[in-house]
């Protein structure tokens, strides 16, 4: 989302709609500038992120605005009444749709009171990568097309979905409210994302210059992760580049941290809104199917595009953050393999042993407030969620 080298027009225009649109969303208070910076050889950019009060005073009146006007057409027009039975009435559908509008309006407050944090986080980013200039790093060079294509994807589906609501409401703005927390959750989710795609980038960096030290190659075919071409003697001149790269390891592993724990609360309550949402979604699914009512085509591929857009997020969420925890983890083993197989200077060798020293204390780790561990794991325990609540939920049908 933001970074501190652009490679284009094209590339910094694309950071700016980023920037627009979670700002319209109220998930980016803060301020956002581009500061010039004469080099040698060209100019580059560099991202400053500061304190807004305006971004602080928006996302205060968005959130009553928000809370307000949700509230209002969800005691007016509610529209889930048809689809309710004895377990599911229609009072407990309206205290669940009163706890999403609280739980999507604490969203906005979290990212108005912790705005410093963010700051400090994109400010940290920006420092590490003026330090790893020097190393010819240029986020941009890796691309972004994966995260631009969520991206367009998540706005594409976000737009579907606002259309087959508006098809059964006859009104933009109900439709839009109606969808309203479910898009915000998405949209943290797409943040959440981008944030670590930028920490994995940065960690493959550090492993690619500490491989570039001892000419080590990646063989996939070989027993061994890898091998080195020739004989290498880590000079003392050498000796910069291992500090560096260990302070900067060391900084994006409490960033990464940070960014847990600013994310943690947010994608708790994303996690307990997909589940009852997918749950409920299905129930009514299945009582549709068994007690033959009405079947209405759109209604059918609303609910079906909702429940697997929410299943892609939590998909694409923790394949980002096992990246991000593998490209950290990998960082052991390439020293292992670069002191077990380079001769080196003395000093070299012990900033070396200082360098897994520490990582056997930095342990990358996203939770989820510290309750649900954010990784793969996490597939498995909410497809048991769900098998469990649908199946206490279940009730026999009379034909």
């Amino acid at each position: 989302m933001y970074q501190s080298v652009y490679g284009s027009v094209h590339q910094r225009n694309l950071i700016y709609v980023k920037y627009i649109f979670f700002k319209i969303l109220g998930l980016a208070p803060w301020k956002f500038n581009l500061v010039t910076k004469q080099s040698k050889n060209q100019t580059a950019k560099t991202t400053i992120c500061k304190f807004s009060y305006l971004g602080l005073l928006y996302n205060v009146l968005l959130t009553t605005s928000v809370f307000l006007m949700t509230s209002y057409f969800c005691h007016q027009h509610n529209s889930v009444q048809a689809q309710v039975d004895s377990l599911v009435t229609p009072s407990t559908m309206m205290n669940l749709q009163y706890f999403a509008v609280l739980l999507s309006s604490s969203v906005f407050l979290n990212y108005t009171c912790r705005q410093k944090d963010m700051i400090g986080i994109f400010n940290e980013i920006i420092k590490i990568d003026k330090s790893l200039q020097k190393y010819t790093f240029n986020s941009a060079k890796n691309g972004d097309i994966i995260i631009n294509l969520i991206f367009l994807g998540h706005l594409i589906t976000c737009s579907t979905l606002i259309c087959l609501q508006f098809f059964f409401l006859q009104s933009f703005w109900l439709a839009v409210l109606r969808c309203w927390p479910a898009f915000l959750y998405c949209w943290v989710i797409v943040q959440y994302t981008i944030m670590l795609d930028m920490m994995e980038k940065r960690f493959k960096f550090i492993n690619l210059n500490i491989v570039k030290l001892g000419e080590i190659k990646a063989n996939p075919e070989a027993s061994e992760p890898l091998f080195t071409t020739k004989l290498v003697f880590l000079r003392e001149s050498v000796l910069y580049d291992v500090i560096n790269m260990k302070d900067t390891y060391n900084k994006l592993c409490d960033i990464c941290n940070n960014i847990s724990d600013f994310y943690g609360l947010s994608f708790l309550k994303v996690f307990m809104y997909h589940g009852t949402s997918t749950i409920l979604i299905l129930y009514f699914m299945l009582v549709a199917y068994y007690e033959s009512k009405d079947f209405h085509l759109l209604l059918f591929i609303k609910d079906i595009v909702f429940v697997l857009w929410m299943v892609f997020q939590i998909v694409i969420l923790t394949t980002y953050v096992n990246k991000t925890i593998n490209k950290s983890e990998e960082t052991p083993n390439i020293i292992n393999t670069l002191m077990s197989r380079c001769a080196m200077h003395e000093k070299v060798e012990k900033e070396l042993i200082n360098f897994l020293r520490e990582l056997s204390f930095r342990k990358v780790k996203f939770t989820a407030w510290g309750i649900i561990s954010i990784d793969r794991s996490l597939l498995a325990t909410v497809n048991c969620w769900h098998s469990r609540n649908l199946s206490h939920n279940s009730h026999p049908i009379s034909y």
